[in-house]
C-alpha cells in the first residue's frame, strides 16, 4: 500500500523536521512518499495532485493541527494523525468546539496536546536512539531557545537554539546540563526526555502548556531562583511511557494497512 507521509519537511526548525514516524519505525512493508506539508497544501489548494488518494494512507505529524487539515487529507483510504499539534493552541478551544478533533470514518486523531483529544500520543522524536546515549554533564545550566523568540537575558550562559541545527547536535547540547532554560516545545519536550530538570521562561504560546509532564514555568527575571535545588522536577519515566504509546499507535497503523492490503 502506498503511504504518503506528511510534515514541515523543507524547515530549518529542527522540531518540526524530526516529527515523521517514517524515520524512526520499519515501514518495509509499505510504499512510503515524504512530502512537505506545505508543498501537499499548494498540491491540493491548485488541484495539482494526480495521486488517486482513495486506496492510500496519510501520516501526518508536528505542528499542524488547523482548520484545513480535514479538507487536506479527506480523500485518503484513512488518515493517521500521529502526535501532531495545534499550530496555535491559544485558538484552539474555539476550533474544538466549533469543529472537533473527533475520529470520523477516515481521520484518526492522536494528539501530542494533552487533554485535547480522547488519545494522546506524544512527539514521536522520542523513538530517536539518540535518547538512549549518556552525555556528559559540562554545564548546570543552559539556554535552548525559539530562534524567533529570544530569551534575551542569561546572554552569559552557553545558548543554541531551535534553528539551523541537526536533532543530534541540539540533543547532546541539552544532555550537557543539568537544567534546561527554554521557550521551545520541542526544547522543553526532549530535555525533559533526557531527565532534566526544565525551566519555561518568555513563552509565546500556550501549546507547551499542553505537555504531559509539565516543566516549571518562570518569569524570566527570577530565573535566579532555580538554583536552589528543591526547584524544578525531573521524570524519570517520560521517556519509557512516550515511546510505549508511540509504540502502540504503530502497532494500530501496522495493523490496518496490512488488513486493508489484502
Amino acid at each position: 500500500m502506498d503511504v504518503l507521509f506528511s510534515y514541515y519537511k523543507n524547515t530549518i526548525n529542527i522540531g518540526d523536521r524530526s516529527c515523521c514516524p517514517l524515520d524512526y519505525f520499519d515501514w518495509s512493508f509499505v510504499n512510503p512518499c515524504k512530502i512537505d506539508l506545505r508543498e501537499w497544501e499548494k498540491q491540493i489548494r491548485s488541484n495539482q495532485t494526480h495521486l488517486k488518494l482513495g486506496d492510500k494512507v496519510a501520516i501526518v505529524g508536528g505542528g499542524l493541527i488547523n482548520r484545513t487539515i480535514c479538507r487536506l487529507f479527506a480523500g485518503f483510504k484513512r488518515t493517521f494523525v500521529w502526535g501532531a499539534g495545534f499550530k496555535n493552541i491559544n485558538r484552539s478551544d474555539t476550533y474544538i468546539k466549533r469543529e472537533g478533533v473527533q475520529d470520523d470514518l477516515t481521520i484518526f486523531y492522536y494528539l501530542r496536546d494533552y487533554g485535547y483529544s480522547p488519545y494522546h500520543v506524544p512527539c514521536v522524536s522520542c523513538m530517536s536512539p539518540l535518547f538512549d546515549r549518556s552525555y556528559k554533564v559540562q554545564h548546570d545550566l543552559v539556554v535552548y531557545e525559539h530562534a524567533d523568540f529570544p530569551i534575551v537575558r542569561h546572554q552569559a550562559l552557553p545558548k543554541k537554539s531551535n534553528k539551523s541545527i541537526e536533532l543530534d547536535e541540539a540533543i547532546e547540547f541539552l544532555g550537557s546540563a543539568n537544567k534546561v532554560i527554554t521557550n521551545s516545545y520541542h526544547g522543553a519536550y526532549w530535555a525533559t526526555l533526557l531527565g532534566k530538570k526544565v525551566f519555561v521562561t518568555n513563552w509565546f504560546n500556550k501549546k507547551i502548556q499542553t505537555l504531559k509532564y509539565p516543566p516549571t514555568f518562570i518569569h524570566e527575571l527570577y530565573i535566579k531562583n532555580i538554583t536552589d535545588e528543591s526547584v524544578g522536577n525531573i521524570y524519570p519515566d517520560a521517556l519509557k511511557w512516550s515511546r510505549h504509546e508511540n509504540n502502540e499507535l504503530y502497532k494500530i497503523v501496522k495493523e490496518y494497512i496490512c488488513s486493508a492490503s489484502k
